[in-house]
């Protein structure tokens, strides 16, 4: 996610346990993917679903069977969306925050989702506000539990699977330019690296961005200065070496990896999708610019088979970068086949 530097999109949440599953009352300006198609770039761009204006959708993540969980940032408010149905249906609002930042997988099913008190008209955040929640899709209806507050913490925003085995997660604290490991069994947290490059540049809100791990290295992202960097890590989540800066001059929001270990970036400002390949030093736009690609803040391939080669974007429609009165809603789009 983007600040204002970015509209600084921060994430809130609150242990409350789901009443059921509402569906979004069908609107105009929910647009089905069925209705809405462009291409770009050889790819073609879908809108799967359009939500209304001053909706910014900061993240996702993609269940075994193709559905697609989404995080708000405007709301506090975790949607459930299915490519094959018109409307998007409310899992969860976290009344006692303001906004969802990102969400995690860490068993089947069950998910993890950062939530603070940031509020994107007059972005103002609430420091010590940030928690992290379990939402618990396997259980109808879905139940959710606050697993750890973070008292210290400035803006948590991106957040990676550690270990499996050990219910361990990596957390991005964007504000002050650390990571926390955080133990899903008993909420126990700590910061576990801290380095120059995911601090803020001086006069940016946020330095540390997108948060994923792969073969043993930690990946993020520093939006606001243009990079992305890999560190090795030990079991434990420290660095087990130095980091090395692999993309310069890149303004990437959130990113993913494909089979092959391609990484796919949602660049922010430029409403563009790139690939960076392998051993190479300069990433390629794959999709964009598109109005269904404006303000990507996250991307995950699809999991089920009719998905598996397909790109899911999330996007703010352009808020807090541009003329808020012609601003359309966030938007989950979809690219493929890639």
């Amino acid at each position: 996610m983007r600040s204002a530097y970015l509209p600084i999109a921060v994430s809130s949440c609150v242990l409350f346990f789901v009443s059921g599953l509402a569906a979004v009352p069908h609107r105009r300006d929910i647009a089905s993917h069925q209705h809405r198609r462009y291409h770009g770039n050889g790819s073609t761009i879908q809108a799967t679903h359009q939500f209304p204006p001053n909706t910014w959708l900061e993240n996702l993540a993609v269940r075994s069977n193709g559905q697609v969980l989404v995080t708000l940032v405007t709301s506090p408010d975790l949607y459930l969306v299915d490519p094959s149905k018109p409307d998007p249906v409310l899992v969860h609002k976290f009344t006692n925050h303001l906004s969802l930042l990102g969400i995690a997988e860490l068993e089947h099913d069950i998910f993890y989702v950062i939530a603070a008190n940031y509020s994107q008209p007059d972005n103002h955040n609430t420091p010590g506000a940030c928690a992290v929640y379990q939402v618990d899709m396997c259980k109808s209806p879905p139940s959710v539990a606050l697993v750890a507050h973070f008292p210290k913490a400035v803006f948590l925003n991106g957040m990676a699977v550690l270990s499996k085995r050990d219910k361990l997660l990596l957390v991005g604290d964007a504000g002050a330019g650390v990571i926390y490991r955080l133990d899903a069994k008993t909420g126990d947290i700590a910061v576990v690296m801290d380095d120059p490059l995911m601090k803020p540049p001086k006069g940016a809100p946020v330095g540390l961005d997108g948060v994923q791990i792969r073969d043993k290295n930690l990946y993020y992202s520093n939006a606001p200065l243009g990079l992305l960097v890999r560190t090795p890590l030990c079991a434990n989540g420290t660095a087990a070496g130095p980091a090395k800066v692999i993309l310069r001059d890149v303004e990437i929001d959130d990113f993913t990896f494909d089979a092959a270990g391609q990484i796919y970036l949602a660049v922010f400002f430029k409403n563009l999708i790139m690939r960076l390949t392998i051993g190479d030093t300069n990433a390629t736009s794959i999709a964009g610019p598109s109005k269904w690609l404006a303000g990507p803040t996250a991307c995950k391939f699809g999991r089920d088979k009719a998905g598996d080669n397909m790109l899911y974007v999330t996007t703010n429609g352009g808020l807090g970068i541009g003329d808020a009165s012609k601003m359309a809603g966030g938007t989950l789009t979809r690219i493929g086949p890639m």
